[in-house]
């Protein structure tokens, strides 16, 4: 419970920096982006239950923007991180 409310509030604190990139509708793949931006060891686990979605749709999503080099994983499965290499407008 304590994850998810800092992981919500770093999010908001980034959106009210950058308002221009507040909409009424983010994607979901948007979303992942800003959680990795504000935490960038969080866990598949840990977005499936901060963007209220499934394990596949999380996978898929991960793997989309993986494969669109927007994101990357570095170091271990268990201690790594992510990485954002570009955030596109």
């Amino acid at each position: 419970m304590y994850r998810k409310n800092t992981l919500r509030k770093a999010l908001e604190q980034t959106l009210k920096k950058h308002p221009e990139n507040i909409q009424k509708t983010k994607t979901t793949q948007q979303q992942i982006i800003d959680a990795i931006k504000a935490n960038p060891t969080i866990t598949r686990r840990e977005l499936i239950y901060l963007l209220n979605s499934t394990e596949g749709s999380i996978k898929h999503h991960l793997s989309q923007l993986t494969k669109k080099r927007i994101i990357k994983r570095e170091g271990s499965d268990r201690t790594g991180r992510w990485v954002v290499n570009e955030y596109p407008q």
